[in-house]
């Protein structure tokens, strides 16, 4: 065994923390179980056998007190000591306390209650410490003080109480694992471990911590997977200065501040980790090297990942409904680091357009000041896990939040974003409209496949009150919904006819005139503008004399125009909502020629007088 120094036992002694563990069915958020307190003690009448504490200091003594009281086992490999299944309520002193030894033993079914710490282990190997229950200790549940090769699993331990006690503490212990252990309600860390490397902290539940759920400080290349941590105080996961390690498959819910932290620690792996509900940012990393791959990071108060540090590799992740307390106004992603791979991730608030239809946006994720801080692949659609099932929210593309106030009348397409399942479940849509700012709904549209639907909005009630509601679900009957906080209004919508003043039929046009017309009335006050048309064959064909004009009146010079008598206006109307509407002269009109005409008068006695005489020749019909 590796000598261990004074320093670490000193600190072994003065040093405890805390706990609490919450239990989830893998893969639904809603089925988390938090027994009372009261609930997870046992009583002393369980059919434990009642013990005064047990302290063993060497091997020898290990001998001694077990053939004292006859505990089975030699202490070798395939036959070591086992103390089980004894019920020792303390309260000056550690119910056991094991020292100094090689041989190899178990601590199983044992119901220890009170004192400083559950169990001690200080400089041991080959320890197994199993299915017991201990409470109320009040600095640690089990410490494992320079000592190698501990397995502590199956464990419940709950209810430790005094300033930084906790629940498992390992102090300068190699290759441990502590697994499947149940941590509740510590008024410090669940797991804390320090100067402790290439040990396996794996499929716990921990949750009620008044600090972090698992802490490891100055322990590098160790394991944490499989844990459920919930309700911490602090962070669920936090590393300080604990180098190339594992973070994955772990579900942390509700830290009050970060998901998971990582401070000072390179090269480590955070993956397939799902990170919800955090009072800071879901994954918060000052970490160089470090992979942050397929991690779901839902509904942090902040963004859903701080990339604070250098050279990190971010891709596959989900971010989903972060910012809560920005409401929506910041980015998903803080980065303040530099040469950071970031790319192809799902931001839930970032899905639309795919012209292509190649599952990438067609747009990049724009998450820093410039341009060049941007993922240049967000996918339209959730990476999958089976940790949590989520239902992303199907937001509404049109009408959108910045058209509060926009007025509807007739049909309307409306539009919004695919929701994503977690769980790869087929999702429809159900879409519903309230004329009253969401205290009445009525279902337009049910079990759509689709992420379009024309709503002609005509057939409903005018209103300026109108809320959209799109709520998804998922073929387990998951739902998430979005509900627009902007309000619209259902108006009619009108526009008069611009009624041709003149020429209005019956007038001879010689040279040009004047076309005029009656201003539309638009009812919702907006821009409308003019196209003015003229035909010269009774309406059957049509040529443009003027467009886009705002004004009620134009010149109009008839030169160069065939002589006719059915010549027609046309004005057409167009509001810059597309409503149009127009109008025709009553009747033809005609267009004629000026004739010009040299007249000849010979005068008598040879003498010529030329007169020249200007007249106008009405000529209708003439080519």
């Amino acid at each position: 065994m590796r000598v261990k120094s004074i320093a670490l036992l000193c600190l072994a002694v003065l040093v405890s923390c805390s706990i609490t563990a919450t239990h989830c069915c893998p893969g639904d958020p809603t089925a988390f179980h938090k027994p009372d307190v009261a609930d997870g003690f046992v009583s002393v009448e369980s059919g434990y056998e009642e013990s005064l504490p047990i302290h063993i200091t060497d091997n020898d003594d290990f001998a001694a007190q077990a053939a004292s009281n006859s505990w089975n086992g030699s202490g070798s490999l395939i036959d070591p000591y086992v103390i089980e299944e004894l019920n020792i309520t303390v309260s000056a002193t550690s119910p056991i306390q094991i020292g100094n030894t090689t041989v190899f033993f178990e601590v199983r079914g044992c119901l220890l209650v009170g004192g400083p710490i559950g169990i001690v282990l200080q400089n041991v190997t080959n320890a197994k410490i199993w299915n017991n229950t201990i409470q109320s200790s009040v600095s640690s549940g089990i410490l494992v003080t320079v000592s190698d090769n501990v397995l502590a699993t199956n464990n419940s331990i709950h209810s430790i109480t005094g300033a930084d006690s906790t629940g498992i503490y390992s102090l300068g212990s190699d290759y441990c694992e502590f697994s499947n252990n149940t941590i509740q309600s510590v008024d410090g860390w669940g797991i804390l471990a320090d100067y402790s490397d290439n040990c396996s902290i794996t499929e716990n539940d921990v949750y009620e911590s008044s600090n972090d759920g698992i802490r490891l400080r100055d322990s590098s290349e160790t394991n944490i997977t499989l844990n459920v941590v919930t309700h911490s105080d602090m962070s669920g996961i936090k590393l300080g200065n604990s180098h190339r390690c594992r973070l994955e498959r772990n579900l942390v819910g509700h830290s009050l501040v970060d998901g998971i932290s990582i401070e000072a620690s390179a090269d480590s792996i955070i993956q397939d980790n799902v990170l919800y509900e955090s009072g800071g940012y879901s994954l918060d990393v000052a970490g160089e090297y470090t992979d942050i791959v397929a991690n779901t990071f839902y509904r942090s108060q902040m963004q859903g990942l701080r990339c604070q540090s250098d050279d990190n590799y971010v891709t596959q992740n989900n971010f989903i409904e972060n910012n809560l307390l920005f409401s929506g106004s910041a980015t998903y992603l803080d980065h303040t680091g530099t040469n950071n791979d970031i790319a192809g991730n799902y931001y839930d608030v970032w899905t639309w357009p795919d012209l292509d239809e190649n599952d990438i946006v067609d747009r990049p994720y724009q998450y820093g000041l410039v341009a060049a801080q941007s993922d240049s692949e967000p996918h339209v659609r959730v990476f999958l896990t089976d940790l949590m099932h989520i239902l992303t929210k199907p937001r509404l593309i049109f009408p959108n939040e910045s058209m509060t106030g926009e007025k509807f009348w007739g049909p309307v397409q409306i539009s919004w974003s695919i929701a994503s399942d977690t769980f790869g479940h087929d999702v429809t849509y159900n879409v519903s409209v309230s004329t009253d700012m969401g205290s009445s709904w009525i279902e337009i549209a049910h079990g759509l496949t689709d992420t379009l639907l024309d709503w002609n909005s005509s057939e409903f009630a005018e209103s300026s009150e109108y809320k959209f509601k799109v709520v998804a679900q998922c073929s387990s009957g998951l739902v998430s919904e979005y509900v627009t906080s902007a309000m619209y209004e259902v108006a009619s919508h009108t526009l008069s006819i611009p009624t041709v003043l003149t020429p209005n039929g019956g007038e001879t046009i010689v040279d040009d005139c004047s076309i005029t017309w009656m201003e539309s009335e638009e009812s919702w006050g907006l821009q409308v503008t003019y196209d003015v048309f003229f035909s010269a064959d009774g309406g059957e064909t049509w040529t443009e004399i003027l467009r886009d004009t705002e004004g009620t009146e134009t010149h109009w010079n008839v030169r160069g125009l065939s002589p006719g008598e059915e010549y027609l206006i046309r004005v057409a109307a167009r509001s810059s909502a597309g409503l149009v509407a127009e109008d025709v002269s009553d009747s033809a009109f005609s267009i004629a020629r000026l004739d010009y005409s040299i007249v000849i008068i010979a005068g008598v006695g040879g003498a010529i007088a030329l007169v020249i005489a200007l007249y106008a020749v009405r000529r209708r019909g003439a080519a």
